[in-house]
């Protein structure tokens, strides 16, 4: 039938126009996503990472080690535990121990660990003695020339029998006898073995139990 094909034909081309316009038609931008809301009040989130620890190093162990060095040569002092020096009215040849003398701690490889030094010599042990007093008595004539005339010979006789005569009774004094001792006092490392040296007097060694047993006390002599 003719006219049913028309219709059927035009139908058909109205259609196609259709999809052909909804092809070329704008399409409206996709809505932009909003971001989400922060929470302002909410607190971080502690975190779950591993912190490091720092372990401070252990302070060494040392020990106050203490002791005396006594000379055993007669020393004399005005109290009985005054000041003195070495060997004052002995034999002598004890200079090198006296005040501000360094002491010396080694160890058992006899590597150096510390120093000290001497305190002031203080007598132990002394004694009560008699003896004259000369702190006021007159001085020695001085001796002439041996080429000096007669006469100042006979000035120094003179003045020579005075002082004897002056120094033939003095009067007495009460002075102390004894050893005299010089203190020390050193902070030595921890160590098995300590050799401990005053002046250049030689090396005397301990053990490290031998001085705990001993209170990190020791006594140390010459003469």
């Amino acid at each position: 039938m003719p006219w049913t094909r028309t219709v059927c034909a035009a139908a058909l081309l109205a259609l196609i126009t259709g999809c052909g316009a909804a092809e070329s038609a704008t399409l409206p931008a996709p809505a932009a996503e909003s971001a989400p809301a922060v929470d302002k009040a909410a607190k971080p989130s502690p975190s779950t990472e591993p912190v490091d620890t720092i372990v401070e190093p252990a302070a060494p162990i040392t020990h106050q080690l203490t002791g005396v060095m006594s000379v055993h040569d007669l020393s004399q002092s005005d109290t009985a535990d005054g000041p003195c020096t070495a060997g004052s009215l002995g034999a002598g040849g004890y200079e090198d121990i006296a005040t501000g003398t360094q002491v010396s701690v080694y160890g058992g490889a006899g590597d150096l660990l510390a120093l000290g030094n001497l305190a002031a010599g203080q007598l132990e042990m002394g004694q009560p003695q008699q003896v004259d007093d000369w702190s006021n008595a007159p001085e020695a004539p001085p001796v002439p020339d041996v080429e000096a005339p007669q006469s100042e010979w006979d000035a120094f006789n003179k003045a020579t029998d005075e002082y004897l005569d002056a120094t033939m009774n003095l009067p007495q004094k009460t002075v102390y006898w004894g050893w005299c001792t010089f203190p020390f006092t050193v902070d030595v490392p921890d160590s098995d073995f300590y050799s401990i040296e005053v002046a250049h007097r030689g090396k005397v060694n301990f053990s490290r139990q031998d001085l705990e047993a001993e209170g990190w006390v020791v006594a140390l002599s010459v003469g």
